[in-house]
């Protein structure tokens, strides 16, 4: 006997592989249906395992003859198994008689044949009653919309003590059965929206009663669907377990544990006591919340209910804390649909969403991620100028692009998540809906917003650019189950304009720039200003200290304005070029950055590019292409209490309040050691030549390693 598993986690299931052999020794080999360019990328071979090109059985063309869209995540799963079980290609492969498997199901311990065939009788293992499902009003995602479609198509026929059958767990199919049941209904009426477990089971059950015995899956699938339904099927023994990462995280139900080489025992145990402390009460009182607003509440009530419940203050009623909680997140049908999105293949065309006009580290990583993406082969790149959507201070643009061809691709929104997710609720749905979509990510604090977590489910796959910033997101990426990379982007400056004329010959000149919208306190100009103020009198009179600012942000200017009179240092308040920015690097003496945090530092990357000496704190994104030999690195104390900050940290502008947060982590740089690092490099001509030739060695080895990393996902075909 042969498996047959749909996938789009090769890597997941290949590393499971020799545990089916271990644990489930009757099966012989796998088959499996994938896009052939993930069997490709995956370079994996082994006698056991047969893989087969998913485009052979379904396409984006067949979906559009049959008409598939809205949730169409549910009927392309049921279209691309039924016609794989229909193909005689792999039923000459799979036989008459096959295990239906997920790519992520774990078997616990040795399992046997009669687990699925017992006395000449087919195991049909169950989820749970579809009484018990929701009305389609208030379901969140396909797969339950399915299920209610499901249960209606099986009254209609006749089939009233139905139950669900896609019980995460592996099934035994009869394949002549299964056609014939395909066969049997009018599936087209509920535009394939069908799961294919249930149709199957059920009709084996109605059809061929002295076939087929009905049991609860022992499985140990999500906890969350237990506590929230309480018809779920509780077989206190599992044979199998359907991996979900929350289990292993921190407060789940197997935290500690390996889900591979935990003993079965173990998590049995483990499962057992969670079923104990299942609360009936409570997951009875949410699915008849459920039930009634499902059947009774009109969308005009729903509506009424989501206004009212953003007017309700308290936080302690635990009914209205789940109303809301539950009217947010189920009764949304743009999300509805998002979560139903499925792309067969990624394919060629990548379109960047991106602020191309901002004159910000966001705006420059846009450009910056299209040249590196151009320079792939067999792509087609395309740039979505979106900088008109969003107001920012100094920027007047009218740049509303949309993503507006149809057909597979990826797309990736160089944007915070919340501005990502309002950008694609201007798109059309059927334009993303076979789109992989990625979230670029700057971040440079480890206190993520709260609304950034919502909006990050609408993707699925976030990139960042170094270390720094993957150990800052990954906390609320693997909390929703959703795959983060680093892809570094390099850089990309404009040519230099001459700025000459800003800087004295007879003084050493010491060059910041900052926006003031990006935050005075996470970019600590203050800390530059109180170590160069700290300098010898005859040290400062041989240097110029100057702070370039953009941005609009009154309270913060007439700050440097009143200390620029003070200290004496030349403040630059006036709209420049990137050209003319690129020049004030190119001719300044040394670059300074005292920053608290950063997520890469693209302007002292900038000045270590044109050979000149960068003293910077040494820590953050900053450190993915500094060392201490190709810039002065400033020691720093680790705080995590904005209560730490200087005074003026109650004139914060939004960044820096969204940034430093209580228990926030951030960086102190000690001023009194970047005053010695200064001095050093004013007085020693000799010092700044070497530390500068160090520095654009280093940003060019940075270079080499970034496009050595493109360059190998462009060898894999990955994107």
């Amino acid at each position: 006997m042969k498996a047959l598993v749909i996938s789009n986690r090769l890597k997941k299931l290949i590393g499971n592989i020799e545990l089916y052999k271990e644990r489930m020794p009757f099966i012989k080999g796998v088959v499996v249906v994938s896009p052939k360019e993930m069997i490709e990328s995956l370079n994996f071979e082994d006698d056991y395992v047969t893989f087969v090109d998913e485009a052979d059985f379904i396409s984006n063309s067949m979906l559009k003859s049959l008409g598939i869209e809205g949730f169409e995540h549910a009927s392309f799963n049921f279209i691309l198994r039924s016609n794989c079980i229909k193909s005689k290609t792999l039923s000459r492969c799979l036989g008459e008689e096959f295990i239906m498997m997920d790519d992520d199901n774990l078997p616990l311990s040795i399992i046997t044949p009669d687990v699925f065939y017992k006395k000449q009788r087919y195991q049909a293992y169950y989820y749970q009653s579809f009484k018990h499902i929701v009305p389609e009003i208030f379901c969140s995602t396909s797969y339950n919309v399915s299920l209610v479609k499901t249960r209606d198509l099986l009254k209609e026929n006749g089939i009233n003590s139905a139950y669900v059958f896609s019980s995460h767990m592996p099934q035994l199919i009869n394949r002549n059965i299964f056609i014939e049941a395909c066969s049997f209904f009018d599936l087209k009426q509920y535009n394939y929206m069908i799961c294919d477990w249930s149709l199957y089971f059920n009709y084996g059950l109605e059809m061929y009663p002295n076939k087929f015995q009905i049991k609860p899956a022992p499985v140990i699938c999500w906890p969350m669907n237990i506590s929230s339904v309480p018809g779920c099927a509780k077989s206190l023994v599992a044979l199998f377990e359907n991996y979900c990462p929350d289990n292993y995280l921190e407060n789940g139900i197997f935290s500690d544990l390996s889900p591979i080489t935990a003993t079965a025992d173990r998590k049995q145990q483990l499962y057992y006591q969670y079923l104990q402390s299942f609360n009936k009460n409570k997951a009875w009182l949410k699915f008849y919340i459920q039930i009634f607003l499902g059947k009774f509440a009109s969308k005009r009530l729903v509506s009424a209910l989501l206004t009212w419940e953003q007017s309700i203050q308290s936080e302690k009623n635990s009914f209205v804390l789940f109303l809301k909680a539950y009217l947010k997140s189920s009764a949304d049908p743009y999300r509805v649909n998002m979560k139903s999105r499925r792309w067969p293949t990624p394919g060629k065309t990548i379109q960047i969403v991106g602020l191309f006009d901002f004159p910000s580290g966001l705006g420059r990583a846009s450009y910056c991620l299209f040249s590196k993406l151009s320079k792939l082969r067999d792509r087609n790149i395309k740039k979505v100028n979106v900088s008109g959507f969003f107001n920012y201070p100094g920027v007047k643009s009218d740049r509303k692009e949309l993503i507006t061809d149809i057909g597979d691709g990826t797309v990736i929104c160089m944007l915070n998540p919340p501005e990502a997710q309002l950008f694609l609720k201007y798109c059309e749905f059927t334009c993303v809906q076979h789109k992989k979509l990625i979230n670029y990510l700057w971040y440079e604090s480890n206190t993520i917003p709260e609304d950034w977590e919502e909006a990050l489910k609408l993707f699925d796959e976030v990139w960042v650019d170094n270390e720094f910033i993957f150990e800052n997101i990954k906390s609320v990426c693997h909390k929703i189950n959703l795959p983060i990379k680093i892809r570094p982007i390099g850089s990309l400056f404009d040519k230099p304009a001459d700025m000459t004329h800003f800087f004295s010959k007879e003084k050493v000149s010491i060059l910041n720039i900052f926006n003031v919208n990006s935050g005075i306190i996470r970019k600590n100009a203050i800390g530059i200003i109180d170590a160069f103020s700290q300098l010898p009198e005859e040290v400062t009179n041989k240097s110029d200290l100057i702070i370039k600012i953009n941005g609009k942000n009154t309270a913060t200017i007439d700050e440097l304005k009143a200390l620029s009179e003070q200290v004496g240092f030349t403040l630059i308040n006036e709209l420049m070029s990137d050209e003319e920015i690129s020049g004030l690097i190119n001719n300044c003496d040394i670059y300074i950055s005292l920053h608290r945090t950063e997520g890469l530092g693209l302007l002292p990357l900038q000045a270590m590019s044109y050979g000149k000496p960068v003293i910077a704190t040494g820590w953050s994104g900053n450190m993915s292409y500094m060392t201490d030999e190709s810039a002065a690195l400033i020691d720093f104390q680790i705080k995590q209490d904005n209560r730490s900050l200087p005074t003026n940290s109650s004139n914060m502008v939004p960044s820096d309040k969204a940034l430093f947060k209580e228990k926030v982590t951030y960086a102190e740089p000690r001023i009194d050691h970047a005053t010695k690092e200064l001095e050093r490099l004013i007085l020693s001509k000799e010092s700044r030549i070497k530390l500068g030739l160090n520095a654009k060695m280093r940003y060019q080895s940075y270079c080499d390693s970034v496009d050595l990393v493109w360059k190998q996902l462009d060898d894999c075909d990955s994107c």
